[in-house]
């Protein structure tokens, strides 16, 4: 074995033990056969191809076709999307102060348009190396700022752009000419959009509180315009009898980014805040991905809403455990922990006891502010009606991990707390828009199975219930990817079952 098919080897990792059994010598057998002569290291793009092809097996996603040409339409739109966006940040927003903001942030943003110059002009295996460059460049803009104390572009911006260079680099490298004349007008036309909708805004803002919120409004419209102009590609293939799931899956991998740019305007806290936004499309975005697939097998198996809740419920009482000090019942939280350990060892009636136990203890002795304590009991629910199967631990681990990043975000990036702890324990409240999201999902995969509808029906109103309670009071603050996607979903849905009635007609 020589050194490159070693390191092709050590790539395979990303891959599931059974799959590596089964293809490994097939796969770097293909790779080795494509190899130029004295190569001794894998090139870039196939590095690339075997790292996402992994992830993709892991995840389940490779054997859907449609998701795999979704990603080949998203991936030059995101490119566009990523390098008109920079041009506009550095040469239309950052001269509004007279001078840059900080070194880091227009190095990254003439990064993006180097790769853009370099996807269109460099052949076609090279075409992602510079891709890859802007999203380094990118990713160094967070602790270089931390480190200099200089001001940074918007967090939610450097992420979407990010995200939009691992769209790219999961697409095929561009062939011919034509791809690469589109996504250049494509950056031309997004950065000339967005100097527009500037236009328009700048006269009322005047960018007296610095140019954070604006930026993420206006980004989140011109992303919002690329995922329409997408889907209407959806709805063009529906009316003329054509596959519209790669559409389907182009609009939203963008849209996943894209919800990350918003709301439009910051509500009073702890109201619908940035990270309620983020959060909320995310799941909105996934859970309209798991509808797109299609797939025979559950998009969320029920046992999983019961694990997940039960481990977020136990994740969230540590937090407020030791966020409310000793004293003041705050000992009434360990009713979660001890129920999120035995639950693996006890059958489904032993779950059931240890978490009402929780509940209860929660309720009469829990110090947190009133919308904890509710939270905390409508997930403990959630387990009682969907006992947890597996280690919920994990999400337990994961729940308090968050909790303690989402506190150092409310606090500048902190480690000391300067922030009272009753805002930021509401800010982490909204870290349960992802368990109460699997719920909802579940309880719509019950009612599908046509068993057990009124566990169902009460997954789905706890699920859906919380998080309109939370969100819906700020829907003029949504952004424009968290309005579009149920509507467009809505309208495709009307579309689909009216052509579906016309065929029954004929």
């Amino acid at each position: 074995m020589d050194s490159l098919e070693r390191r092709y080897r050590r790539l395979l990792v990303a891959y599931p033990s059974a799959y590596r059994h089964r293809r490994a010598d097939e796969i770097v057998g293909t790779f080795l056969d494509l190899a130029a002569p004295g190569q001794t290291r894998p090139r870039l793009a196939d590095a690339a191809d075997l790292l996402s092809g992994g992830v993709r097996q892991r995840l389940g996603l490779d054997t859907d076709a449609d998701l795999n040409a979704g990603a080949a339409l998203a991936g030059p739109v995101a490119l566009a999307l990523a390098a008109g966006l920079s041009a506009f940040l550095w040469w239309s927003v950052e001269p509004l102060f007279g001078s840059p903001l900080s070194h880091a942030a227009p190095a990254a943003y003439a990064a993006w348009l180097l790769a853009l110059a370099g996807w269109v002009a460099l052949p076609a295996r090279y075409a992602r190396w510079p891709v890859a460059l802007a999203m380094a460049v990118t990713a160094l803009v967070l602790p270089v700022t931390l480190t200099t104390g200089e001001p940074r572009p918007p967090l939610w911006v450097v992420l979407a752009l990010l995200a939009f260079g691992a769209l790219t680099l999961a697409a095929p490298a561009p062939r011919g000419a034509t791809v690469r004349l589109a996504v250049t007008t494509g950056a031309l036309v997004t950065a000339a959009l967005a100097k527009w909708l500037l236009a328009g805004q700048l006269p009322a803002t005047r960018w007296a509180t610095g140019y954070y919120q604006p930026v993420l409004s206006l980004a989140g419209l011109v992303v919002a315009v690329a995922v329409a102009g997408v889907a209407a590609g959806a709805v063009l293939a529906a009316v003329e009898g054509r596959r519209a799931r790669p559409w389907l899956w182009a609009a939203l991998l963008l849209a996943l980014p894209g919800g990350w740019l918003g709301p439009r305007s910051t509500a009073v806290e702890p109201g619908f805040g940035r990270l309620a936004e983020v959060m909320l499309a995310t799941c909105v975005v996934v859970a309209a991905m798991t509808g797109v697939r299609g797939s025979t097998r559950p998009a969320v198996p029920v046992h999983r809403a019961g694990r997940v809740a039960l481990g977020c419920a136990a994740g969230l009482a540590a937090y407020f455990w030791l966020g409310a000090g000793p004293g003041n019942g705050s000992w009434g939280y360990a009713g979660w922990l001890v129920a999120v350990l035995v639950a693996p060892l006890l059958p489904v009636l032993g779950q059931r006891i240890v978490v009402g136990l929780a509940m209860g203890l929660t309720l009469v002795v829990g110090s947190a502010p009133g919308g904890a304590l509710f939270t905390l009991v409508l997930l403990g629910i959630v387990a009682l009606l969907v006992p947890a199967r597996g280690v919920p631990l994990p999400a337990a681990f994961g729940t308090f991990l968050a909790a303690a990043v989402v506190t150092s975000y409310d606090n500048g990036w902190r480690l000391t707390p300067t922030v009272p702890f009753a805002h930021t324990a509401n800010l982490v409240l909204t870290l349960a828009i992802v368990p109460f999201t699997v719920a909802a999902l579940a309880g719509v995969t019950v009612v599908r199975g046509r068993a057990h509808r009124v566990r169902g029906v009460a997954l789905l109103l706890a699920g859906t219930g919380w998080v309109g309670a939370l969100t819906v009071p700020h829907l003029a603050a949504w952004g424009p990817i968290l309005v579009l996607v149920p509507l467009a979903g809505t309208g495709l849905g009307v579309l689909l079952l009216v052509r579906a009635a016309l065929r029954r007609r004929r």
